[in-house]
């Protein structure tokens, strides 16, 4: 743990042949991040497997009260198209 790291966790889910459940897959992930003033934040995603588990972790550099705005570029396999999933966060780390 650090007050100047930011933890990135990431799940790609599709749908399972059972209906109405889902199950994790494996999944191209870039990401880019940038705060309010457009200073890029580097992240280095990488891919953890545990058992039945697959996710996406990184780590990104923060300052107090900084706003960051995260893109993802996610292509799961056996998938079609590229998903992009976008989200801001503030940090607080005091």
């Amino acid at each position: 743990r650090s007050n100047n790291v930011g933890l990135i966790n990431l799940v790609v889910l599709k749908k399972s042949s059972e209906v109405g459940q889902v199950e994790p897959t494996q999944a191209s992930v870039s990401l880019s991040a940038a705060n309010l003033t457009g200073q890029l934040k580097s992240v280095d995603m990488r891919e953890i497997e545990e058992r039945a588990s697959i996710y996406y972790i990184g780590e990104v550099n923060i300052d107090d009260k900084e706003t960051i705005n995260f893109d993802f570029d996610i292509f799961p396999e056996g998938g079609d198209r590229t998903l992009l999933v976008r989200f801001s966060h503030q940090f607080y780390t005091r």
